[in-house]
């Protein structure tokens, strides 16, 4: 009987783990845009969330507080952002926590204006993913 060789000549492998990183060198890219926009979000919806208070807060008493923490939505305890706000504009800061702001998307701030009910972002064009379809 011939004595038949199994398995796989360096070629074939060489290949497959050329194919793999193909694969992941598009792949991670999209992961870590993707989880971005997710974190981002919080950043939108507390944004949104004080600017649906100031609006409260102008219904009830005339005006625009200076001191969001006299609204009735809490700013703090945003794992992402940081809030802070005026009578004029609501504004979430993007924190690194205990590191670098996300070298990809770096730090970046989302800016609601009360007078024209508008966010806006201020960082490159990379850090803004949050506003981007």
């Amino acid at each position: 009987m011939k004595n038949i060789k199994q398995g796989f000549t360096l070629i074939e492998l060489l290949v497959v783990v050329l194919i793999i990183g193909i694969l992941a060198s598009v792949a991670i890219p999209q992961y870590f845009k993707i989880v971005e926009k997710g974190r981002a979000a919080e950043g939108i919806n507390a944004v949104s969330a004080m600017a649906g208070a100031q609006d409260r807060e102008l219904l009830r008493t005339g005006a625009y507080t200076s001191n969001i923490n006299n609204l009735d939505v809490s700013a703090t305890g945003l794992k992402f952002f940081n809030i802070t706000g005026n009578a004029t504009t609501v504004t979430a800061t993007r924190k690194a926590g205990n590191a670098a702001c996300p070298s990809a998307y770096g730090c970046y701030t989302l800016k609601y204006t009360l007078a024209t009910k508008k966010i806006t972002c201020t960082g490159s064009p990379d850090s803004c993913i949050a506003l981007q379809p």
